[in-house]
């Protein structure tokens, strides 16, 4: 709710602003386009790249996908991020039922301590 302007009570049931705006609505449209580009349309087109690729080329193809442990335990205030890394997570689990024939492996590293997390995409205004 913060990427469209909107804080939520820590009960949950009240927010300030009580609506959200049409410049925060279209905030979190724009914002779920970015999240969505970076953590699911990068690696489907990686797959969509490589899958024939290693298929023909490889005697022992294999793909990893580098998510996070976000994508299966979200944390609060990273429903976009987490969503998007579930998205992809989901993609190359499908993938590897459809292409037994190649090793997908992922790695879900969890949170580490920086300022990275002060620039997530997914953030307040």
């Amino acid at each position: 709710m913060a990427v469209a302007g909107v804080e939520a009570d820590a009960s949950g049931t009240s927010f300030t602003p009580s609506q959200a705006s049409l410049e925060g609505i279209q905030r979190a449209v724009d914002v779920s386009s970015a999240a969505t580009r970076g953590n699911y349309t990068g690696p489907l087109v990686a797959a969509v790249t490589f899958i024939p690729l290693l298929t023909t080329s490889s005697p022992s193809p294999s793909i990893l996908l580098v998510s996070s442990l976000g994508a299966v335990i979200p944390p609060p205030t990273r429903t976009l991020y987490c969503s998007t890394k579930a998205a992809s997570l989901l993609l190359y689990q499908a993938l590897s039922i459809e292409h037994p024939a190649i090793a997908f492996t992922s790695v879900l590293p969890s949170t580490v301590e920086g300022d990275f997390r002060a620039s997530a995409v997914d953030s307040g205004p």
